[in-house]
């Protein structure tokens, strides 16, 4: 039972103090720079080892603090409550992406300018999930998604930039084809930058020395 309650106590001092650093708090309690136990870093999976939990961006407010909504589908009202919160971090990111997609076919695969192209793609998605901050792997699968629609529809106007001479012109449903099939794709690989994104703000934001740690150092 004792071991039971300290583990609870444990979990609750640990919810308070991510509670004080979300509001940009700082528990006088507690050291941050004191490194953790040796039995707490053998209670760590392998992924948590690889890929450290980071807290929460200081500062910032509750993102769903005027969401109000009380219907059938609160997570789907939710999502789009903070998509338009926050629009410029995946219709801008989306659009680029679409850009570059529609720039590709103009270098030859063999040239460095065709990689630099591939590789800002994966990298406006990132952005993505960096500048939205409120739910960031929302945010990139939003991004790439519009970017695959604004792509598919250029594509649908403006064929001749992809086809070969004398190749007849995809019809709407080869389209529609095309887009379920790469959808898939989209979503994952937009999932993962916007994760990555935010998870990189929060890694690096927490690694700047903070205002308490300072005074404490003078």
């Amino acid at each position: 039972m004792s071991n039971r309650s300290s583990i609870n106590e444990s979990r609750a001092e640990a919810r308070r103090r991510a509670r004080l650093a979300a509001r940009g708090e700082m528990d006088e309690s507690w050291d941050e720079e004191a490194e953790p136990e040796p039995e707490a870093q053998q209670k760590r999976g392998l992924l948590e080892r690889i890929i450290p939990p980071a807290p929460p961006l200081r500062g910032k407010p509750d993102p769903l603090a005027g969401f109000s909504y009380s219907g059938r589908w609160p997570r789907t009202a939710a999502s789009l409550y903070l998509l338009r919160q926050n629009p410029l971090a995946w219709v801008a990111a989306g659009l680029i992406w679409a850009a570059l997609a529609i720039a590709i076919p103009l270098f030859p695969q063999d040239s460095v300018f065709y990689l630099v192209v591939n590789i800002a793609q994966y990298i406006v998605l990132i952005a993505a999930g960096w500048v939205g901050w409120q739910r960031p792997w929302l945010y990139g699968i939003a991004a790439a998604i519009l970017g695959l629609v604004a792509w598919t529809a250029y594509v649908g106007i403006f064929p001749d930039q992809f086809l070969a001479p004398g190749d007849p012109a995809p019809t709407a449903a080869q389209l529609g084809v095309y887009f379920l099939y790469q959808a898939p794709v989209q979503l994952l690989l937009g999932l993962v930058a916007g994760w990555y994104g935010g998870y990189l703000r929060r890694r690096l934001a927490d690694q700047r020395p903070s205002e308490d740690r300072q005074r404490r150092r003078r």
